[in-house]
């Protein structure tokens, strides 16, 4: 059996059990008569355990504490690899469709996007555009070197364009941690699509000047990702502190 159905399956019995002892309760303390409190098997004893199983039972499926477990559970995680995103589809396989979410940059070259004039440059500011206009996201980005913080911020302009400026200053904080101890060799980007966790990461060992020669994205790993929110915001506090 899965890992992730032993799980599922550990849980229901808690709640059972949980259910279990509400109706034990109802059982025992269930009068035989008015003012009278005390063990007896009767069909009244036993209807109101069955009612008290049910109730417990009943609320934890109404307010969808079963159904979210074992949706998590058996949430798939997917992963892949990308070569440097050339044309639109392959940057909106790694940047598009984030929703709903605080979305997170650590060490982000903005290289990939190109300078304006190139033809990706543009596309990647209109997926961008989408993601805040349409997809109630706010960003933080944190950057180690100046050379990528102005990159960004040319970035940040034409997205003003097309969103507007207040919409801008209102879902994106960036820092520039001018005296960090080291400058990181990796970057990532994570966020959620369609409620899943989201996370984008360029290993040291393949980038190049800034630019990935390969990309790793995953899908669903939302373990993965509290990891890597942590070490952000790690890092977010002691830059913004400094």
């Amino acid at each position: 059996m899965k890992k992730e159905y032993r799980f599922v399956l550990l849980i229901q019995l808690y709640y059972i059990l949980i259910a279990m002892f509400v109706a034990l309760v109802l059982w025992t303390a269930l009068p035989d008569a008015v003012g009278e409190v005390k063990f007896s098997v009767n069909q009244w004893k036993f209807s109101g355990a069955f009612g008290g199983f049910a109730f417990v039972w009943l609320f934890l499926r109404r307010r969808g504490v079963i159904e979210s477990i074992m949706k998590d559970a058996a949430q798939p995680i997917q992963a892949g690899i990308l070569l440097t995103p050339a044309r639109k589809e392959e940057y909106n396989v790694l940047f598009d469709g984030f929703t709903d979410c605080d979305f997170y940059a650590f060490n982000p070259p903005f290289k990939v996007e190109g300078e304006p004039g190139d033809h990706l440059f543009h596309q990647a500011v209109a997926t961008h555009a989408k993601r805040y206009r349409d997809g109630g996201v706010r960003s933080r980005y944190l950057f180690f070197d100046g050379a990528s913080y102005e990159r960004a911020s040319v970035f940040f302009r034409e997205l003003a364009k097309e969103t507007g400026e207040n919409m801008v200053k209102e879902c994106i904080k960036s820092v520039h941690w001018q005296n960090a101890p080291r400058v990181p060799g990796y970057t990532f980007f994570i966020g959620h699509k369609k409620g899943k966790s989201f996370c984008i990461f360029y290993p040291s060992a393949a980038v190049r000047e800034g630019i990935p020669e390969a990309i790793i994205f995953i899908d669903g790993a939302k373990d993965f990702l509290k990891i890597l929110r942590n070490h952000f915001l790690q890092n977010w506090d002691q830059a913004t502190a400094s």
